[in-house]
This record gives structure tokens, sequence and C-alpha cells, in this order.
């Protein structure tokens, strides 16, 4: 009963994130369930980031209740294969595991842990690095524009 009910919350929270089949987009302007919790300035605290790298808020939003949605950016200078190394050395630390490693114009790192799937993704504009990172529930993936 317990799940039926997580399955039927996590339905209508995704219809409010702008579902696309199972892909979602989160809207920062979109109704919530009531005990939901529209956050803009959230970072996660079990998600390293590199050292250098700046939260850029006004890009940034989540949604925070029975479960995280989270898209929030970054820029720094680190190149992004040194970003690749620290967060494939770090992630585990913090309870995250490995999946894989995709590279279609930008380079993006997915990792899971019991509840979420974690997506940082980078791409390289003039000598600067643009990280994105994307928390969403196991078994819904973002959609990626």
């Amino acid at each position: 009963m317990a799940r039926c009910s997580l399955a039927l919350l996590v339905l209508i929270s995704l219809s409010s994130v702008g579902c696309i089949g199972k892909r979602f987009v989160l809207e920062p302007g979109a109704l919530y369930p009531a005990n939901s919790i529209i956050v803009n300035d959230y970072q996660p605290r079990d998600v390293p980031i590199p050292r250098g790298f700046r939260y850029l808020p006004k890009e940034s939003h989540a949604y925070v209740g029975a479960f995280r949605v989270v898209d929030a950016h970054y820029v720094g200078e680190t190149l992004m294969e040194q970003v690749a190394s620290f967060l494939e050395e770090q992630m585990p630390l913090h309870g995250w595991t490995y999946q894989r490693r995709e590279l279609v114009r930008r380079l993006t790192l997915v990792f899971v842990n019991p509840r979420e799937e974690c997506y940082v993704t980078m791409r390289r504009i003039d000598k600067r690095t643009e990280l994105r990172l994307r928390l969403v529930p196991r078994d819904v993936k973002p959609y990626v524009r």
C-alpha cells in the first residue's frame, strides 16, 4: 500500500514538473503538492563540487518534498577531465555509485544511489567549464535539452 501511495505521489508530482513520457523538466512556475517546497538556492550536500566552481542561483532550482528533483548550475575554470576525475573519485565517498560516462556534444557522468540518479553534465566554453547537476528519483530519467 505504501509503495502504491508513493507511486501515485510521484505520478502526481511529475505532472507538475513538465512530464514528457518518463522524462521531465522541473519548471519553476509549476504547481506542486501542498507538502512540497520549491527551493531556488538548494545545493545538495551529498554531491561534492570541485573547488573553484561558483554556484549560479538564478539558473538553478529544486523541488524538495517526498523526493528531490534538482537542477543546479555552476561555472569554473577547471578542465572537464579534471572535474570528471574528481567526481569519479569523490562521489563514492558520498554514497554514490558510478554508472557510466556519455559523450554527445557534452560530457555527462551518471551516478546512482538507492533512491536517486545524478547526472553531471559539463561543457567547455571559452576558458570556463559549465557544470549542470541534475538529481532525479530512480527509474525517472531527466529531460536533456
